[in-house]
């Protein structure tokens, strides 16, 4: 069952195109990620779901309510991590999660006990009583996440929720998070990390320049890749324009790409095939600096929708 819907989403900033013609479902109860490069309109979108900006175009259907006319209603049961940390800096620790708890009508021990929990699973215990401008960028993006885990509502945001954390910290606030799903909430994560993405999606949705590439299960979409495993290959040196096609003829690969000292090539039985095609590129002129084969991943897929790598 969906519960939310979104109709030609659109968000323009002047002439700037940020998200454009978004159409999509997210189904209740599961984790949502929304997987792009910095640019590709993550944000906006969530933003944009949050009721925090108003659509150019287009509109959303959250559990019924419409984010252009019943923003009041939605605001009561969702709950968005930024991807910039919106804290008061004056305060510490403890009092802002009093304080957001509060606001959604959570209060005595019930408070009391999430808090607590919260901080013990986001080692935050030490920081309770310690101001916010006082906080690293790490442990202050702990304190915006923890602000949702503390509120558990039915539809939660989370921008970049690990960025400027590190691994141990973001083994944590991924295990929060799917024990947030776990509980019935619906999570949406925005991130440009191949490797959360992997960790956490049960369905992905990947953005590039404000528009929606694909969407879909993680498995499902490797699924659809082109046969064979993936060769990539590190080279340098220059190749003429025929190489594509010479590559085609002799190896026939069923995906093959080549791009500034790169070259990636999906083909069957790829293994026995590998050594041909090193021997190949090096009577073509080129230096191979490494070659390397795997099977498909969520980096693949992006590569294989976008035509580059999410960094690139």
């Amino acid at each position: 069952m969906a519960v939310i819907q979104t109709y030609d989403l659109t968000k323009y900033y002047g002439n700037v195109k940020a998200l454009e013609g978004i159409t999509l479902s997210i189904k209740e109860g599961e984790i949502f990620t929304i997987l792009g490069p910095n640019g590709a309109g993550k944000t906006t979108f969530l933003l944009l779901l949050a009721t925090v900006l108003r659509a150019t175009r287009g509109t959303a259907i959250i559990k019924g309510f419409d984010i252009k006319k019943d923003s009041s209603k939605i605001r009561e049961f969702i709950g968005m991590a930024f991807q910039e940390p919106q804290l008061y800096w004056r305060s510490n620790t403890l009092e802002t999660l009093k304080f957001h708890a509060s606001m959604y009508g959570i209060k005595g021990v019930e408070r009391e006990k999430r808090i607590t929990y919260v901080l013990k699973k986001l080692q935050l215990e030490n920081l309770a009583k310690r101001r916010l401008l006082n906080l690293s960028g790490g442990q202050t993006k702990r304190v915006e996440v923890a602000k949702i885990l503390v509120q558990r509502p039915s539809i939660a945001f989370f921008d970049e929720p690990t960025a400027m954390v590190d691994l141990d910290g973001k083994h944590v606030i991924w295990e929060e998070i799917k024990k947030l799903r776990d509980e019935g909430s619906t999570i949406l994560v925005a991130t440009n990390e191949i490797y959360e993405a992997e960790i956490l999606s049960d369905r992905v949705a990947i953005f590039d320049h404000g528009k929606l590439i694909v969407v879909g299960g993680i498995s499902e979409l490797k699924e659809k890749l082109p046969s064979g495993e993936l060769i990539e290959i590190k080279f340098t040196g220059n190749y003429h324009g025929e190489l594509e096609d010479e590559i085609r003829s002799s190896f026939k690969p069923t995906y093959l790409m080549i791009d500034k000292g790169y070259i990636a090539m999906r083909i069957p039985g790829a293994k026995k095939v590998a050594p041909d095609v090193l021997r190949f590129l090096v009577e073509k002129g080129l230096s191979i600096e490494s070659i390397s084969m795997k099977e498909p991943t969520l980096d693949d897929v992006f590569l294989h929708y976008t035509r580059r790598r999410i960094g690139g």
